[in-house]
């Protein structure tokens, strides 16, 4: 049986580095953010951590005009494994770059063996 969680960016497990902003209210009309809450950072080489029990991990995340700031730069690694930069894929839809989005999938981890692992992202503008 498949199970899927979904976790808030105010879990308690998620290890945010100094530097991380938060937003508790809705981003914009456009966004519908879980629990209207969100994390945001500027600074290159801020990170991430989140320990999971699983077969995989999805990361959304919320893309704020990317006609005016561009496209957000992050890199991804489960368990200490090669790192994937942000939309390599070239799947990320951005049906009008003058309007913000959440619930964009910014990654989606390779089918993992059942048992406890550790993502870490890393901001790189």
């Amino acid at each position: 049986m498949v199970k899927t969680a979904i976790v808030d960016d105010t879990d308690p497990n998620i290890v945010y580095a100094d530097g991380w902003l938060a937003m508790n209210q809705p981003y914009s009309p456009t966004t519908y953010d879980f629990n209207s809450t969100l994390h945001y950072g500027y600074i290159n080489g801020l990170t991430i951590r989140y320990p999971f029990r699983g077969t995989g991990i999805t990361v959304y995340g919320t893309i704020s005009l990317p006609c005016c700031h561009g496209t957000p730069g992050s890199i991804y690694s489960v368990d200490g494994g090669t790192p994937v930069r942000f939309n390599t894929s070239g799947e990320v839809p951005y049906p009008d770059p003058k309007v913000s989005y959440s619930h964009i999938p910014f990654y989606r981890s390779p089918q993992l063996s059942y048992g406890d692992h550790e993502i870490l992202i890393t901001i790189d503008n």
